[in-house]
């Protein structure tokens, strides 16, 4: 999968809705599905344009009113036949699943509400006034207040000198989350969701949260964001890694585990339960040697 890219502007941003419970299009981590009357708010997506999603769980199925995760969507959506009363209903996928907020954002906060569409809807409105808005489109200002509520970007100064500096700011807040986002895809899927080091796999709907993918040099010293430049881990061994405790070097045709002297003083082991590091034991790689570490990558935490 190539990294996602999005044209100079306002990236294309659409709000799902997503009940707890009594959730009759059984909308998962991995899927949202949706009747053909949305369609018009995922029309760039159609089109072959990349998107950002924003989940909000309402209060009707036992929701919390507030943000909760987001998405980055690039595959088109995929028709699914007819679905609840005879609809046609489509499916669009997460790549990677679901993201979760560092914490969930309600609608208003301090008085400001976050969606433009909802400012001039008196509180005790809101709820029947989003019925049939299941899926809308969403201005990119108001899902990058909400990720910054949230604590994923950082916050905008509040004085208009500085107003199209900050919107800057959080343009490239929000590209390093999506290519965050697509270079962890690509590097979990070509090490088959496994930790190159440790040989522990998570299957793919759950690796988002179980497994991590190191930049073995940092974006910040020149490094890429390709496959080439990343192993996926553990995240246990990737704190090691970033800690300079394990490094990875090419000998013998091979990647091997550097294991430092600093190692030592930690116990690696608990109840039931023992991470083996042998220091020169071969890397788990993608089958595919065209994928392995760039040979002469210099091995620095990202």
């Amino acid at each position: 999968m190539s990294a996602p890219t999005f044209p100079p502007g306002d990236f294309p941003c659409v709000l799902l809705t997503i009940r707890v419970t009594d959730n009759a299009y059984a909308d998962s981590d991995d899927a949202y599905v949706y009747p053909a009357r949305y369609r018009a708010a995922l029309a760039p997506l159609e089109a072959g344009q990349p998107m950002l999603a924003l989940i909000y769980e309402p209060r009707h199925g036992g929701g919390r009113m507030a943000y909760v995760a987001w998405a980055l969507l690039t595959t088109p959506p995929e028709p699914l036949g007819k679905g609840l009363g005879g609809q046609q209903e489509w499916r669009v996928r997460y790549d990677g699943g679901l993201i979760p907020l560092p914490r969930p954002v309600a609608q208003e906060v301090s008085g400001h509400v976050f969606e433009t569409l909802l400012r001039s809807v008196p509180r005790e409105l809101r709820g029947p006034a989003q019925r049939g808005m299941s899926v809308r489109a969403l201005v990119w200002e108001d899902f990058c207040a909400v990720l910054e509520a949230a604590g994923l970007i950082p916050r905008a100064l509040d004085t208009q000198l500085d107003s199209v500096e900050d919107m800057g700011r959080q343009r490239v807040a929000v590209e390093r989350l999506v290519r965050d986002r697509g270079f962890r895809l690509r590097v979990l899927s070509a090490y088959g969701w496994r930790c190159a080091v440790t040989g522990w796999s998570a299957p793919p709907d759950l690796s988002h949260a179980l497994l991590d993918a190191a930049h073995l040099v940092s974006v910040a010293q020149g490094g890429s964001d390709g496959v080439r430049n990343g192993l996926a881990l553990t995240p246990t061994v990737h704190r090691l890694f970033d800690a300079g405790m394990v490094s990875f070097t090419f000998e013998d045709g091979l990647w091997r585990l550097q294991r430092q002297q600093s190692l030592d003083d930690l116990r690696l082991e608990g109840a039931g339960s023992r991470l083996e590091l042998v220091h020169g034991q071969p890397l788990i790689l993608p089958s595919d040697r065209r994928l392995w570490p760039e040979v002469g990558a210099v091995s620095q935490s990202a």
